[in-house]
């Protein structure tokens, strides 16, 4: 879901992860961000279940990123970000960092 408010910002909801961008609808995008770990356990796959299990938890961050879009004969967006987001929920330490890109 992709939201404009009235004050020309927007939100954007992805399955378990949610962002509001700050910045330019178009060019320079920074902003928080939301997610939502689903955790895992008790999995029937022989090799995933080797690995340890994971609790469901909150992560909260921001992102920085930068959009174009091409209004011509052929429309198109490039679009490209950075989100980094941590544990609210006490569950593990550190940081995890996502790159994303679409076109």
């Amino acid at each position: 879901m992709r939201y404009v408010t009235s004050g020309g910002h927007l939100l954007e909801w992805y399955g378990t992860y949610a962002q509001y961008n700050f910045g330019n609808l178009t060019g320079f995008q920074w902003g928080p961000a939301l997610a939502l770990r689903l955790g895992r356990r008790n999995v029937d796959d022989a090799v995933v279940s080797q690995i340890h299990s994971a609790d469901t938890t909150l992560e909260g961050g921001g992102f920085v990123g930068y959009e174009y879009n091409h209004a011509g004969d052929i429309p198109y967006r490039l679009r490209g970000e950075v989100t980094v987001v941590t544990n609210a929920g006490a569950v593990y330490s550190g940081a995890r960092i996502t790159l994303n890109t679409s076109a």
